[in-house]
């Protein structure tokens, strides 16, 4: 499960890079290499990915759109399925 609410801290580098390994993962190519040298990636056969988004209450206080702030969610969507739209 990915939460990008109660779970994450949302600064802006979280935020974005959540977003990148989303659409890494919808892709399949998401991996990991850990500090000790393991690496991690999809198998073949993988789990069905729940994606917890911000709240329509959370404001991105830095993002305004017609000069109004807009809610997480807002926001959230439009770059998860900007870049994804077949996938």
């Amino acid at each position: 499960m990915a939460d990008f609410e109660d779970a994450n801290s949302p600064t802006g580098a979280n935020l974005m890079e959540g977003q990148r390994n989303l659409i890494d993962a919808i892709r399949r190519e998401i991996s990991f290499t850990g500090p000790e040298g393991k690496q991690y990636q999809l198998g073949e056969k993988t789990a069905v990915l729940l994606v917890r988004p911000r709240g329509w209450h959370l404001v991105e206080k830095h993002f305004h759109v017609d000069g109004e702030l807009i809610g997480g969610t807002v926001r959230f969507r439009s770059l998860l399925l900007s870049p994804t739209p077949k996938s």
